[in-house]
């Protein structure tokens, strides 16, 4: 597949879609981190990259064809969606470990 900036904006557009799964996921306690009051910062932290990236993603593509940015903003928040999944799967605290569920019942 060649890159070109329609694919590497789906790329982007993708990330931000699984980053506000995880934000509304959040609000409505269906997943944890596991540090029980902790978890707000986690929340507040998701919040606030998501807007930071949205606004990035609006701006980015107003600028017309910059895809080698494109690429490397979408390779940091990939990176920064891989953390937040390992810390609400396999990386619990201690207040709710892991058990094998993403979700809480």
């Amino acid at each position: 597949m060649k890159l070109n900036s329609k694919n590497t904006s789906l790329f982007n557009w993708t990330i931000f879609t699984y980053l506000l799964l995880i934000l509304l996921l959040l609000i409505q306690g269906k997943i944890t981190f596991g540090y029980g009051l902790g978890d707000f910062a986690y929340l507040f932290g998701t919040g606030i990259i998501t807007l930071i990236y949205l606004v990035i993603l609006i701006l980015s593509n107003r600028g017309g064809n910059k895809k080698r940015l494109n690429i490397i903003m979408g390779l940091i928040f990939l990176t920064i969606v891989i953390y937040l999944t390992y810390g609400f799967t396999i990386g619990r605290g201690i207040e709710y470990r892991w058990n094998g569920n993403i979700f809480i019942n």
